[in-house]
């Protein structure tokens, strides 16, 4: 086999023999429809640990589709060598797409759009990723835990943001 083309068949022959490596990581909690994701979601803040290093957002959902995020993003400081914090605050819009609760901030990570399906797991909501493309966050990945959280009643982004 030619040098360029050994990488790709020892990676599908390892796929083969180990379709779990392929596989989407089990899901835990139950879906949710889009009906109720509209229901729970219209004049409430979604407050929810997302990302790497679990940082920290909170989005109030207006009924029409805009929404107000404030964000706590946790960052590794590579010139400190330590763990950073900074805040951001954006509008964006939300909207559901069949059963996925789908956002598009309009300046954090460059304006990212994510298409994910939302699970109740007990009192926490998890928002998994479902596919990924060209306007997805960086962290997307098929599958993938993208964000855990919880529903406080009406806007409670602002009170954030004044604390």
């Amino acid at each position: 086999m030619g040098a360029s083309v050994w990488p790709l068949a020892a990676t599908l022959a390892l796929l083969a023999a180990c379709p779990a490596l392929a596989a989407e990581p089990p899901k835990r909690g139950t879906p949710l429809t889009g009906a109720e994701i509209r229901q729970l979601f219209d004049n409430n803040t979604v407050d929810s640990v997302v990302g790497v290093y679990d940082s920290t957002a909170r989005g109030f959902h207006h009924p029409d589709g805009e929404l107000d995020i404030y964000g706590s993003v946790r960052y590794f400081d590579h010139d400190k060598q330590r763990m950073d914090t900074y805040e951001r605050t954006d509008t964006g819009d939300w909207w559901v797409e069949g059963d996925l609760y789908c956002i598009h901030p309009h300046k954090i990570a460059f304006g990212f759009t994510d298409c994910l399906e939302v699970r109740r797991d007990g009192d926490e909501l998890l928002f998994y990723f479902t596919q990924c493309t060209l306007k997805s966050s960086d962290y997307c990945a098929k599958g993938r835990l993208g964000g855990r959280g919880n529903v406080l009643p009406g806007d409670q982004v602002i009170p954030a943001l004044t604390n």
